[in-house]
């Protein structure tokens, strides 16, 4: 299914969830706002540690470490994870260290793998034993650095015998990540389907996906949207929020709508979400097809890119009548969609080679 590229400028309300950050559980936060109990606290960190940064800190590269994490097991230290930032290019460098014991002497830390992107986050629940196995994980928001949000994304690293990116792929790029509201034992992910992307402004952040909500369910990751009601009426109670706010400029009108729709299908409610499409397409046809029932103004200085009504029509309306039939699905939307719906996001990132204190 190709994606439908509806363009002009964006108003912010449209993106600004109408529920307070506070009141939604499903939010990103930092891992420092709950740090993992497979991480050292800094009251807690070995004596050896400074000596060991110090080391890994050289004049020779025009980096600063802006923050450190030291993972452990019930043996001890296990790796190392450094966080880099260079001043003069803006960039963001990650590597993640084997802590190497030794008889006597301070252990040392040997360079495994790492990213070098345009911005690093690392998020809960990064140091939490989430699957079970007493086996810590790293989580982490990558910005590529492009204008478009869609190259961004969340990265999975299982800090085992040897770090393993287990970022599932299936339902499109990971853009969220966090536990569950009240269990600090569940991991949930959210993948957006830019196979099905909707660009509704000029700047990059201006688009619409469809979501797949997942859990570690017996071993993998497997949609649950309907345990996560809580998540989709957020997002539907946002958009509905705007409605009669961006009805003036087209783009924004078929935005609003489409974004309630794809998230009410969702959670079983598809027949209600292709009633509203049909219902925005009579009125933007009874606007009139050369748009002269929007803002002229507004119309007039963004790029017109086909019949909005027409993609719609043969693109995404299908796709909803398909998720009603499936109403019974734990995602109905993703199930008509199909699996594999992975957009161009991180496949695109770079993993570093050598550790950054030994490239001059």
């Amino acid at each position: 299914m190709r994606a439908l590229v509806l363009a002009f400028a964006l108003l912010v309300a449209v993106v600004a969830p109408a529920a307070a950050a506070d009141e939604n559980p499903y939010r990103n936060r930092d891992y420092d706002k709950a740090p993992g109990p497979m991480l050292y606290p800094a009251a807690e960190e070995p004596e050896w540690l400074p000596r060991m940064l110090k080391k890994l800190q050289t004049p020779r590269s025009p980096r600063f470490l802006d923050e450190h994490l030291l993972f452990r097991d019930a043996s001890g230290p296990t790796y190392l994870v450094t966080h880099w930032g260079a001043a003069a290019t803006g960039e963001d460098f990650l590597e993640i260290h084997r802590i190497q014991k030794r008889e006597g002497a301070d252990p040392t830390a040997r360079f495994v793998s790492g990213f070098s992107v345009g911005g690093i986050r690392i998020l809960v629940p990064t140091g939490h034993d989430v699957f079970g196995d007493g086996v810590p994980v790293l989580l982490l928001y990558l910005a590529a650095g492009g204008s478009l949000v869609a190259e961004d994304g969340v990265r999975i690293i299982r800090l085992g015998d040897k770090p393993a990116d287990i970022t599932p792929r299936r339902y499109g790029d990971v853009t969220n990540v966090g536990l569950m509201p009240g269990d600090d034992t569940r991991m949930f992910l959210i993948a957006a389907n830019f196979k099905n992307l909707v660009v509704y402004g000029v700047c990059g952040d201006c688009f619409i996906t469809p979501r797949t909500f997942l859990i570690w369910r017996e071993g993998r990751y497997v949609p649950a949207c309907r345990e996560a009601q809580g998540y989709f009426r957020t997002r539907m109670v946002g958009w509905r929020s705007n409605y009669g706010k961006v009805d003036r400029e087209p783009s924004e009108f078929f935005a609003a709508r489409l974004g309630w729709a794809w998230n009410a299908a969702q959670i079983g409610e598809a027949a209600a979400a292709a009633a509203e499409i049909k219902q925005a397409i009579a009125e933007g046809r009874q606007r009139g097809a050369d748009w002269a029932g929007w803002d002229k103004e507004r119309w007039l200085e963004s790029e017109k890119y086909g019949d909005y009504i027409t993609d719609i029509e043969s693109n995404f309306l299908p796709a909803l009548e398909k998720a009603r039939r499936l109403s019974k699905a734990a995602c109905p939307l993703t199930a008509a969609l199909g699996d594999d719906p992975s957009g161009p996001g991180l496949q695109t990132l770079p993993i570093l080679r050598t550790p950054l204190h030994d490239v001059k």
